[in-house]
């Protein structure tokens, strides 16, 4: 066996990370940082080291940013997903920024000459990848051809760090990390349960808005905890019933969701539901009803019906009490997709004035706002430059008076959005209160 000594692993002095605050310094010097940045001892017992902002950060800044040094398509995505680009096949964005259209053809992706293993959405990203790393990996990934992608992202690191293709700092670091990840949960069997949860899969994710939270992890979650007080105060009493037939919901719409059979669902969830509430209705707002209602906006969006689709896209849109974070982002998507196509209907279906709905500007003043709203919670949630973030400023831009830009974002504008959007809610049967107000 070779001389061990001088190993990164073997032979690293015996030094805590936070204590060698100049490799920690050359360590940020590779990501690019926008506020402050300091690599410290983690104030968690036992849990090594943190990275921590110097000074206090609203909600959506943008904090750093940096490149993985090694990336792999997982292993069900393999012939969806560019492993250079990482381009996705079936992406709602457009190669020129916009959100992708019905009519628009997919990406098709080539897979590599070689190995058959990875796949490329283009001969460039076949070319970087194989100047980049494929070249020394391509002849055992076609040996192998089964390898999961936790294996092929380690020989792909292997790879990378015998040629020498990374930085000192970086392979100097990578010895240095360590998982700590056991060191914040609370009790001894809570690794074991949390490697169970990785096996089991839900289509309904009831942690959404959990009605209980069991806590495994010994990390104060605000939004959790916020959910959980308001759903304490809300069923005293009956937290614990709503939460067994919340899981018995889950468990059949579940089912019906995979095997598109819906009479047991229909059949006993009145029941169910009547165990938890007295008066047999499920709150809108609270899972898996949310799900049921995008299930049932798609199918009226399938069968070319978005004026049905709308009243059930709004209503779960609007009855949503965590207004953040990349739910509301996707929820209020669908929900300005409904209203475009409204938008672009044939004159002979359009609904304008029918039944007290909006006339078309004033739908129109409903999807600028929603637009705008979208917008600046996107930044906050993806950033600035991300793809979906563009996209939707592109929509914007593209769906208003680019010259008269500004007016969209005045108190009279924001006025006229209020006074429509009481319009469309009190056609859908939506409480006018639970609307959007603008940011």
């Amino acid at each position: 066996m070779g001389d061990t000594s001088k190993s990164p692993i073997v032979g690293a002095p015996k030094i805590e990370f936070y204590d060698d605050q100049e490799f920690c310094a050359n360590l940020l010097m590779t990501i690019t940082e926008t506020v402050p940045l300091r690599i410290l001892r983690s104030e968690t017992s036992g849990a090594g080291t943190g990275l921590f902002v110097t000074e206090d950060v609203e909600y959506g800044t943008e904090i750093y940013r940096s490149e993985p040094q090694v990336m792999c398509v997982d292993d069900d995505k393999k012939a969806l997903v560019c492993d250079h680009c990482f381009a996705f096949a079936n992406s709602v964005l457009h190669s020129d920024g916009r959100f992708r259209r019905q009519e628009d053809p997919g990406l098709t992706m080539m897979a590599c000459n070689g190995c058959k293993v990875t796949f490329y959405c283009s001969k460039a990203c076949q070319k970087k990848a194989w100047r980049k790393h494929h070249k020394y990996e391509c002849a055992l990934l076609g040996q192998y051809t089964e390898l999961t992608a936790l294996t092929r992202v380690l020989y792909r690191l292997i790879e990378i760090h015998k040629h020498k293709l990374t930085s000192n700092n970086f392979r100097a670091s990578m010895f240095k990390l360590q998982n700590n990840f056991i060191q914040h949960l609370k009790s001894a069997n809570a690794k074991s349960i949390w490697d169970a949860s990785e096996h089991a899969t839900l289509v309904t994710k009831t942690t959404l808005d959990p009605i209980r939270v069991v806590d495994l992890y010994g990390m104060v979650c605000t939004r959790c905890e916020s959910q959980k007080q308001v759903y304490l105060k809300r069923f005293p009493e009956s937290i614990e019933q709503i939460a067994i037939n919340q899981g018995r919901l889950v468990k059949i719409l579940n089912g019906a969701l995979v095997s598109d059979e819906w009479d047991d669902f229909y059949v006993n969830s009145p029941a169910i539901i009547k165990q938890a509430f007295s008066d047999g209705k499920w709150p809108e707002y609270l899972q898996p009803w949310p799900t049921l209602q995008a299930k049932q906006a798609s199918l009226h969006e399938k069968a070319g019906c978005p004026l049905e689709a709308l009243p059930i896209t709004l209503r779960r849109c609007l009855t949503m009490e965590w207004r953040f974070g990349d739910v509301w982002v996707k929820t209020l998507s669908d929900l300005t997709q409904v209203l475009a196509v409204i938008l672009t209907l044939p004159r002979k279906d359009q609904p304008y004035g029918n039944s007290g709905f909006p006339t078309e500007p004033e739908l129109w003043d409903v999807l600028h706002g929603y637009l705008q709203e979208m917008y600046v919670i996107s930044k906050k949630v993806y950033g600035l430059n991300a793809g979906f973030t563009k996209a939707i400023h592109k929509w914007y831009l593209e769906s208003t008076d680019c010259e008269n830009l500004a007016f969209f974002r005045t108190a009279v504008f924001a006025e006229r959005f209020r006074f429509a959007q009481s319009k469309l809610l009190l056609w859908a049967g939506v409480d006018r209160h639970r609307g959007i107000t603008l940011s």
